[in-house]
């Protein structure tokens, strides 16, 4: 059976221990803004260098696996272009996201964490993310595993679960256990049920 789950944290994404801290990276957002700016910062701007640089460029279909420099909580570092923000809608985003998990699919990467760019916004680009993740596994053999870990998770929490719900039906025609959790609010509603 294929398995995608998501977990969301209410922390950054740059604290968040994974195996690949995956970044897509949008070809004309220059500075990366959102949680790619963070993972930029956070390693001293290596990110511009490799974009001023032009080894990374952000064009659509692009992918690049690189060691994650430390202070990163990952051992490696996937960037992955998905094209001009003015672009990123519907089906064009949709792919990217295919692109995304095909590519950590192929990895075979337990656990990893996405940090988005400025020009994406979950509250509102969720279904595109859930749908293509299923998308990838349509390819993918029967073992494939994916474990999605999304920080900042205040703002898109809802609008990721719905899409997980939305999607549910067609995941189960398709053979794929589909799972969302929030482990700090779990955490926090068991502290709650026993006082």
């Amino acid at each position: 059976m294929k398995q995608f789950s998501i977990t969301l944290f209410s922390e950054p994404a740059v604290h968040v221990a994974c195996d690949t801290l995956v970044v897509p990276i949008p070809r004309d957002e220059r500075p990366l803004r959102g949680e790619a700016g963070w993972v930029d910062w956070r390693i001293c701007g290596a990110l511009s260098e490799q974009l001023a640089s032009g080894f990374v460029t952000g064009l659509r279909g692009e992918a690049v696996l690189l060691p994650a420099p430390r202070p990163l909580p990952a051992a490696r570092l996937l960037l992955v272009g998905i094209g001009n923000t003015e672009r990123l809608e519907g089906r064009i985003l949709q792919r990217g996201f295919a692109q995304v998990a095909e590519k950590l699919i192929s990895l075979r990467a337990p656990a990893a964490t996405i940090a988005f760019p400025g020009a994406v916004d979950l509250a509102y680009d969720a279904e595109f993310l859930v749908q293509g993740c299923l998308a990838a596994f349509s390819s993918a053999s029967d073992a494939a595993r994916l474990s999605l870990m999304v920080g900042d998770a205040e703002k898109c929490a809802r609008p990721l679960a719905t899409a997980m719900e939305n999607a549910f039906g067609g995941a189960r025609q398709r053979k794929i256990e589909l799972d969302i959790r929030w482990p700090e609010m779990e955490a926090a509603e068991t502290r709650s049920a026993a006082q």
